[in-house]
């Protein structure tokens, strides 16, 4: 069997080799233009000097050239060789700074000012994005050259954009950004795009403005609740997660969470966010979830409280999930049955559920789910 583990490190590595060659191609191309600026400065002082000095005679006597006979043979330094030299060196030095100025076009080297002013009026006389453009304000965010202007036209382009492949690519570009002239168009596209790819984007590109403007975070709540895309949600949630966990925003997380007022979407997204937050304490919040799971009638609650367990485990849960597994609608018991393996290790009496369940339960589905407990590599769960 080949070494995979060697092949997947060779391959991480060969972007490293890259870049290494690379900036190392470019360290000698500047200080071959730095040596021969100085070769030049040098030889232009020798010109000058050998130009400065008087004419002598095979004599070394000093000649005037007013009284020279024409017969008289003048030996003068060379300034011939010198200037030569000199023109080779401009040349190379025209060479290197062609090569230059082509790296930093391409981006691959830091721009000097110039360069940098050519990518800023390219990308804000652009009207319409194409490759060339994308390419440009990728250069411009690599090299911190992204300000303020760029992006209140960045943000002009996102609201005029009727072509969902130009919007997610500009989104792809501008993800990481902070500049708030970018917030209202990104808000905007998450909230009202028809097109969910671009919805998802906007929705991982809004984190950026989370913890400095309450309005972000509400606006992503709704999303969290309400957008018709699982995937768009589940964006939207792993943004909420990113916002610190005050004293004040766990109140406020548990108070949702407990609000029967609001719909059960609401609450579990607002639990699971609540729960991956680090530090979080559920106590209070698992109490009151269990209390409304015992007094649940229908069999739809239950299933959608079996689904806050799972996803959000809480020692709390095993009760109410063993429970569940006893339950007279297979379905219920089934998505017990999944849930309660998360807490096989807590507790001995949820292995003896679990194998009961396993052996005797008349529906083959919860069965063979119960089963997963006991299997070593356990197989991709059921959700």
């Amino acid at each position: 069997m080949p070494d995979m583990t060697n092949n997947d490190n060779r391959s991480s590595l060969k972007p490293l080799i890259i870049g290494a060659a690379l900036v190392a191609v470019v360290v000698i191309q500047f200080n071959s233009i730095a040596s021969l600026r100085k070769e030049v400065a040098s030889l232009r002082g020798q010109i000058e000097s050998t130009a400065s000095k008087p004419k002598r005679s095979k004599s070394g006597t000093v000649l005037n050239s007013s009284r020279e006979p024409s017969t008289t043979t003048i030996v003068t330094a060379d300034t011939g060789d010198l200037e030569s030299r000199l023109l080779a060196v401009e040349e190379n030095m025209t060479s290197l700074n062609k090569n230059a100025r082509h790296l930093m076009d391409r981006g691959q080297v830091p721009p000097d000012a110039e360069q940098a002013e050519i990518w800023k009026a390219r990308f804000l006389e652009g009207t319409t994005l194409n490759r060339a453009m994308f390419e440009t304000l990728r250069r411009l965010r690599t090299n911190d050259l992204f300000d303020d202007s760029m992006a209140a036209h960045a943000a002009t382009l996102l609201s005029q954009s009727t072509n969902n492949g130009v919007t997610r690519a500009l989104l792809d570009s501008l993800r990481g950004a902070k500049n708030p002239a970018l917030k209202p168009a990104m808000l905007a596209l998450a909230a009202e795009s028809t097109e969910g790819s671009v919805r998802y984007r906007a929705v991982y590109n809004l984190r950026e403005f989370l913890a400095e403007d309450p309005s972000v975070e509400q606006a992503l709540w709704k999303i969290a609740s309400e957008d018709k895309s699982g995937e768009v949600r589940r964006r939207a949630e792993e943004s909420l997660r990113r916002v610190p966990l005050t004293d004040e925003r766990q109140t406020t997380l548990a108070a949702r969470v407990t609000n029967t007022g609001l719909s059960f979407d609401e609450r579990w997204s607002a639990l699971r966010v609540l729960g991956y937050s680090k530090g979080a304490d559920l106590s209070g919040v698992a109490a009151s979830l269990v209390q409304s799971v015992n007094s649940a009638s229908d069999d739809e609650t239950k299933l959608a409280y079996i689904r806050a367990f799972d996803d959000v485990n809480h020692d709390d849960f095993m009760l109410p999930l063993v429970n569940s597994v006893q339950d007279s609608n297979p379905e219920v018991r089934l998505r017990a049955a999944d849930a309660l393996v998360d807490y096989k290790d807590k507790d001995p009496a949820v292995m003896e559920w679990l194998r009961m369940l396993a052996k005797d339960d008349p529906d083959e589905r919860v069965r063979k789910e119960a089963m997963r407990a006991f299997q070593r590599q356990q197989q991709r769960r059921r959700r």
